[in-house]
């Protein structure tokens, strides 16, 4: 009969991981540093232009695809 191997437990000290560049950061922190801070920012605020450009463009299709079916 095989054996069981012994599992051992480790205990891992609380911590968090930096939205960024994933470093091991204290629980109470987001980011290591100011400069993922930024980065984070500057990437949320072009994936939101680019959200809001989507959707502009979305709608523009619909009202154009409902403005030309209105004359067929």
């Amino acid at each position: 009969m095989k054996e069981k191997s012994k599992s051992f437990k480790v205990r891992v000290p609380q911590h968090s991981h930096c939205l960024v560049c994933n470093a091991v950061i204290p629980v109470n922190k987001t980011f290591c540093s100011k400069e993922c801070e930024e980065k984070y920012v500057l990437v949320n605020k072009r994936k939101k232009r680019l959200e809001t450009m989507y959707f502009a463009i979305g709608m523009a299709a619909i009202l154009l695809f409902s403005a030309i079916l209105r004359f067929i």
